[in-house]
């Protein structure tokens, strides 16, 4: 049974790091946020199963750690984002990490929640795009 809240959320929020992935001047470092858009919208749809354990496979976890705010590990720098871009990169891939485990029995309850903040992340993201 998937949550049409939280798939939308994740559905605007992988739109958006798309945008940032486009953007990247160093192709391998838009290839890591691309891989990061679809892990956030995995876990915003198909991961969203009430009884599941909430475990993610280390790849999906990879994909939303951290490092995706370093971009391509092989490299000496970093995405060109904005502070305010990685705050709120940093802010949906730590929500689609969490709405797996939203309680089984009351997510429908629970997850307009975290999927509104998810949503105000992006908002905030794309309001701290160079040149606004």
């Amino acid at each position: 049974m998937r949550s049409p809240v939280a798939a939308a959320a994740g559905e605007r929020a992988a739109a958006w790091v798309r945008e940032l992935a486009r953007r990247q001047p160093v192709e391998m470092h838009g290839r890591v946020l691309a891989l990061t858009a679809e892990a956030i919208e995995q876990t915003c749809t198909r991961e969203i199963i009430p009884g599941n354990d909430a475990d993610l496979t280390a790849e999906l976890r990879y994909r939303l750690d951290g490092s995706v705010l370093l971009g391509a590990t092989n490299l000496e720098t970093v995405p060109e984002l904005t502070g305010g871009e990685r705050i709120a990169l940093a802010a949906v891939a730590a929500l689609a990490v969490a709405m797996p485990g939203t309680a089984p029995t009351r997510y429908e309850r629970e997850l307009p929640h975290p999927a509104q903040v998810m949503d105000n992340a992006v908002a905030a993201g794309r309001a701290a795009a160079p040149g606004r």
